[in-house]
């Protein structure tokens, strides 16, 4: 089930798959047994581990081979032996070592995605069932079979949905944050049954890409699985792809509400930084806006291709092209995107003499030397020959150009 909550992700796959990562006997020993007194546990917790590795062996050697319902069987049967012998000390522990050991777990899923069945989840649950209670009468104790399973939790886990994914999924597990939830109302999932209760998302407009994950039970009441981004482009899409779904999705006060006890409980604000453009961040006055608009004016005369003022063009896109007044060099935002090519126009402030500078794709502005004040600078000598714009060909089947009306400018005041 928590799967399902995680939706579709645009990470990278490899097309090989690195060694299946695995803790090392000191690794495991620093984790869970610094008392030499539990020398015997700690033997026991490798016999079991490798027990539990020839059980999930087609899972060792090929990690597309049902990856996903083997780890969410995994999953459900190592919760069962936390809630048994109550949360591990420290098991925020486990979450750090995956973060900080990208050398030993791939930090993004390495497996085909897709949507595990309910079928399979069940199988391999029942398959692992049966194997921890031969455990249990064997007369292992809880410990021992909790580092076992652990161990190969990390690293199927790491291959199956990403060591970052899973770091958080452990932490749902740690009992100060179960203790920061209740503190503000809510639960954490893991306190459900596997099957038990319906996914739902909590998304507000103002915290987009950002959202709530959970479970809400037949009573109810709302447990949470995570905090995340969502991948979508933008709010109205998320909604609509969430409701094609059959999620449920909280909209509204409530979301919004969700979301503020969420800031409370991770100490952060969840709110994502306003993104800024070139006229909030250099404060355009009617001076700069008619600057703006004659710069796209004469690039269109140099282009020969007709472009009618537009006080709607915010982002002086002419023909394709971000066409942009340029005073002191191309200045160059992290709002604009890296594939977008910038047309730099210099306006001399008499406004009776311009002239093209040149162009420059963004990712290629966005260098160190030119980075000033959340921005980069890019100066003329840098910029590309308008000659060699790419796409100018096509231009020629554009209508050409006419003068517009200088003294009916957008934004100039009149």
């Amino acid at each position: 089930m928590e799967l399902l909550e995680d939706g579709y992700s645009d990470r990278p796959r490899k097309e090989e798959p690195p060694p299946v990562p695995r803790l090392s006997a000191r690794d495991v020993q620093t984790l869970m047994y610094e008392d030499p007194a539990q020398g015997t546990e700690f033997r026991e917790t490798f016999e079991i581990c490798d027990q539990l590795g020839d059980l999930l062996a087609d899972q060792i050697q090929d990690a597309d081979s049902d990856a996903l319902s083997k780890f969410m069987g995994l999953e459900s049967i190592l919760r069962s032996i936390v809630q048994d012998m109550g949360s591990p000390k420290d098991i925020g522990a486990f979450a750090r070592f995956l973060r900080d050991h990208p050398d030993i777990f791939p930090m993004f899923a390495t497996v085909r995605e897709s949507v595990p069945s309910i079928e399979r989840v069940r199988h391999w649950k029942a398959k692992l069932q049966r194997f921890i209670c031969e455990k249990r009468e064997l007369g292992h104790p809880p410990s021992a079979m909790f580092g076992a399973f652990m161990n190969l939790y990390m690293c199927v886990g790491s291959r199956a949905v990403g060591a970052v994914d899973l770091a958080d999924r452990i932490e749902n597990w740690n009992p100060e944050h179960q203790a920061k939830l209740r503190q503000v109302g809510l639960r954490s999932s893991s306190e459900l049954d596997d099957e038990e209760g319906h996914v739902f998302f909590a998304l507000s407009a103002g915290y987009y890409p950002n959202g709530v994950m959970g479970r809400r039970n037949a009573v109810g009441d709302l447990f949470i699985s995570r905090v995340g981004a969502l991948s979508y482009g933008d709010f109205a899409t998320a909604v609509d792809n969430i409701k094609q779904s059959g999620f449920e999705l909280i909209l509204g006060p409530e979301a919004k509400e969700l979301l503020c006890k969420m800031e409370q409980v991770k100490g952060v604000a969840l709110r994502p930084d306003k993104i800024q453009e070139i006229w909030e961040v250099e404060n355009w006055g009617d001076d700069e806006w008619v600057e703006q608009t004659r710069a796209e004016m004469v690039f269109a005369k140099a282009m020969n291709i007709r472009c009618e003022p537009d006080r709607r063009n915010l982002k002086g896109v002419v023909a394709g092209y971000r066409v942009r007044r340029a005073p002191n060099g191309l200045a160059l935002l992290p709002s604009d995107s890296d594939e977008d090519i910038f047309v730099a126009v210099s306006v001399e402030k008499t406004k009776r003499w311009a002239c093209v500078l040149g162009w420059l794709r963004a990712s290629e502005g966005k260098l160190p030397q030119f980075y000033q004040k959340n921005c980069w600078i890019v100066p003329p000598e840098a910029l590309h020959d308008i000659e060699e714009l790419p796409g100018k060909e096509r231009l020629q089947v554009m209508p050409p150009y006419q003068e517009p009306d200088l003294d009916d400018l957008p934004n100039d005041g009149d």
